[in-house]
C-alpha cells in the first residue's frame, strides 16, 4: 500500500471502530502499534514524515460537530505515534502541538500531551 492508500484506511471509520473496543490507554495504544495498517505507516513515515505532518495540520482545523468524537481522534493518534517513532523531534513537536488544539479527541489528546512534555532527547528512542 502506498502513504496516501494507507492515510484513507487508518481514517476510515472501521479502522477506528477496531481501535474503539480497547478499554483503556494502555490497550488502546498495544492495539494500535501491533495492528499490520499501522506498522505499515511506519514505515511509510520514515520516507515521508512531512507528508503526515501536513495531513495532521489539515484535519486538526476541520470544524466537526462538538456534541461527538472528533472523527479523525483515531487517525490522529495513529499519525502521532507513527512519527514519534520515525521522525524529527521538530516534526513530532509540530504534529503535536497542531493535535493539541483539536477539538474532542479523547486518545489524541493524551498521546499529544504526552509528546509536547517528553524530553526531545527521548523521543525516538523507543
Amino acid at each position: 500500500m502506498t502513504l496516501p492508500e494507507v492515510m484513507d484506511a487508518v481514517e476510515q471509520d472501521d479502522f477506528s471502530a477496531e481501535m474503539n473496543l480497547a478499554a483503556g490507554t494502555a490497550a488502546f495504544r498495544q492495539a494500535l502499534a501491533t495492528h499490520p495498517l499501522f506498522r505499515r505507516l511506519v514505515e511509510l513515515t520514515k520516507e515521508n514524515p512531512g507528508e503526515i505532518v501536513a495531513r495532521i495540520e489539515n484535519i486538526s482545523h476541520r470544524g466537526i460537530d462538538i456534541r461527538y468524537e472528533n472523527p479523525f481522534d483515531v487517525a490522529l493518534s495513529a499519525y502521532l505515534m507513527a512519527l514519534s517513532e520515525s521522525a524529527s523531534p521538530e516534526a513530532v513537536s509540530t504534529a503535536a502541538n497542531a493535535v493539541l488544539g483539536t477539538p474532542q479527541c479523547w486518545w489524541a489528546s493524551g498521546i499529544a500531551h504526552e509528546l509536547a512534555l517528553q524530553p526531545v532527547g527521548h523521543r525516538n528512542s523507543r
